[in-house]
């Protein structure tokens, strides 16, 4: 008579039959390991909107490129002091909680071909008035535009210019000078610079890792424009955005808001698109 097995052999047979990432889920770390294919539907004519920032605003691209490899070295270097300087406080508890679920498997973040080249599509750019990047703030939306699939979101009281007397002058003045226009900027990037994860005995947690593999990935990033006049009148709203388009902008306090979709972009409460 042959003895039954006991449970527990079944119970690891059928863990290990499966690569090791089913073990430490790395699936819900913002970062895809591995990936291959775009993570969100690319739209022509927003695409193209983007690409023409890009001519005139060179450094952007570059921004790109230095955002990611600085994300990715600091993951790896467990420097979460800088990351939090760096990443949107939803982004920053999103990468620090499934960090720390893959450290409590014994498990690490390891960098590949780190001095790799970067390719940088851009994808999608959206502003938004009045508002700010700290998604804490939760400023109220006055309204939500959308032309040509760009999108602007303000955050600026709603204003008719046929009651504007001059007693209001001043007070519409002071509020000019405090508002803030934010560019939020996506883009797909493309490199086999690369996060991998290593456990305890040196074994991939990724099943058919390929270290030479180039990866496609998606940042988001939103940056303050410096030196921008614009109209806080809702008809002036995008005649504003075209012509910053057309002139170019700088930015500052540039910050990641999302890496390859995990928070969906990181919409603001109340909106449907930035």
């Amino acid at each position: 008579m042959i003895s039954k097995c006991p449970s527990k052999f079944f119970k690891y047979f059928a863990v290990s039959k499966y690569p090791f990432s089913s073990l430490i889920n790395i699936t819900a770390f913002p970062y895809k390991f591995g990936n291959v294919n775009s993570i969100t539907e690319t739209k022509p004519r927003l695409q193209k909107i983007a690409q023409d920032v890009i001519s005139l605003n060179k450094s952007t691209c570059e921004g790109f490129k230095l955002a990611y490899r600085a994300i990715l070295n600091s993951l790896k270097d467990k420097k979460f002091h800088v990351l939090n300087r760096m990443l949107e406080r939803n982004l920053y508890n999103k990468f620090k909680n499934e960090y720390d679920n893959i450290e409590k498997k014994g498990c690490k973040l390891v960098l590949y071909n780190e001095d790799s080249e970067i390719e940088v599509k851009p994808k999608s750019i959206g502003f938004i008035m009045g508002g700010s990047i700290d998604r804490s703030n939760k400023e109220k939306i006055t309204r939500e535009l959308k032309v040509s699939d760009i999108h602007v979101l303000t955050c600026i009281p709603n204003i008719n210019p046929i009651k504007v007397d001059k007693n209001s002058v001043k007070k519409i003045e002071a509020l000019m000078k405090n508002l803030k226009l934010i560019v939020k900027f996506t883009a797909e990037i493309q490199t086999s610079c690369k996060l991998g994860v290593v456990c305890s005995k040196g074994e991939n947690a990724i099943d058919k890792y390929q270290g030479d593999t180039k990866e496609v990935h998606e940042l988001t990033l939103e940056g303050e424009t410096t030196n921008t006049e614009f109209s806080i009148f809702p008809f002036k709203i995008f005649s504003t955005a075209k012509s910053i388009l057309k002139r170019g902008f700088e930015l500052e306090n540039v910050t990641a808001v999302d890496f390859d979709n995990a928070l969906n972009g990181n919409k603001r409460e109340g909106s449907s698109y930035l």
